[in-house]
């Protein structure tokens, strides 16, 4: 136990290199307030205003790939404009699953061909106020639940998470309601401003918005499907963060990827597990002056 705890504490000041901005070229327009894995090592990035990108982070190529603003059923049902504010993609669906703030649910999106609302899954007993409410979305993949996973949903009201059943295998009407399973909040950090979410290889990473920069708190999932203890956490130098996204580099790191609204910006990060967050090799030749700080790490 000594030399893991001696170890931590070393954590405490270790350092790393800063952020990269991709300089995606986003239309004037776009409000890029999340960010999630999508098919061919792309990325969806939704807009407030009803968008949703696909971006190709080596190429900087984007790509409007839906638009629920042109579903006039969609506007009936939101009485307006739907405000996206999280995307995420579970392997082989031909689907992308939208987090909507202005009314918390679901939306089950088809972006290939016909570009429509296929299904409107509302959250039950989700807790959110106008523009601080659900704020990030990810799928967790569980093999014993009826629906093969959950659906986990982020407040930024009150930094909480909802996890749904979320029935998107069996056959059901155009708008029905998501079942709570639990709510579960970070018992590690005072900050309430959940603005992003992410799930990989068993780890689920939150981004608390601090002002000038962002949490960064790794918890590890059970094979329940439902948070454990905390791993790792970060400090990282993104303002306005909006959203996160993950996904697999090689065999002992990852490439973490934020959203920044008001900035109009996508930042890219490689990371590992006890040495933290690194400059992004589509960056690596300049500095973007950005730092990452590592403030803990427990080693398990």
């Amino acid at each position: 136990l000594l030399p893991v705890v001696m170890l931590a504490l070393a954590g405490l000041v270790a350092l790393s290199h800063g952020a990269c901005d991709l300089k995606i070229p986003f239309p004037p327009d776009a409000e890029p307030s999340g960010v999630g894995t999508a098919p061919d090592n792309k990325l969806f990035v939704n807009s407030d205003g009803g968008q949703l990108y696909l971006v190709d982070p080596k190429s900087r190529n984007v790509e409007v790939v839906g638009d629920l603003t042109a579903d006039p059923a969609v506007k009936g049902f939101f009485g307006g404009l739907p405000d996206i504010e999280a995307a995420t993609w579970i392997d082989g669906s031909p689907f992308a699953f939208l987090g909507i703030e202005n009314i918390p649910c679901i939306v089950e999106y088809e972006w290939h061909m016909s570009k429509r609302v296929f299904r409107v899954f509302n959250l039950e007993k989700f807790r959110g106020r106008d523009n601080l409410s659900l704020e990030g979305l990810a799928w967790v993949p569980v093999p014993t639940a009826r629906n093969q996973g959950y659906f986990y949903a982020a407040s930024e009201l009150t930094g909480a998470i909802f996890i749904y059943d979320v029935p998107i295998l069996k056959r059901t009407g155009r708008n029905i309601t998501a079942s709570l399973v639990r709510k579960w909040t970070s018992p590690d950090v005072e900050l309430r401003a959940l603005t992003g979410i992410a799930f990989i290889d068993n780890y689920l990473f939150l981004s608390f918005d601090d002002g000038d920069g962002n949490m960064v708190l790794i918890y590890k999932v059970d094979e329940l499907g439902f948070p454990g203890p905390l791993q790792e956490q970060y400090r990282v130098d993104v303002e306005d963060c909006s959203g996160v996204a993950i996904r697999r580099q090689g065999r002992e790191a990852y490439e973490v990827f934020f959203t920044s609204d008001s900035k109009q910006k996508l930042y890219a990060f490689v990371f590992r597990f006890q040495t933290g967050f690194d400059i992004h090799p589509f960056c690596a030749e300049a500095d973007q002056g950005a730092w990452a700080r590592r403030l803990n790490a427990t080693m398990v």
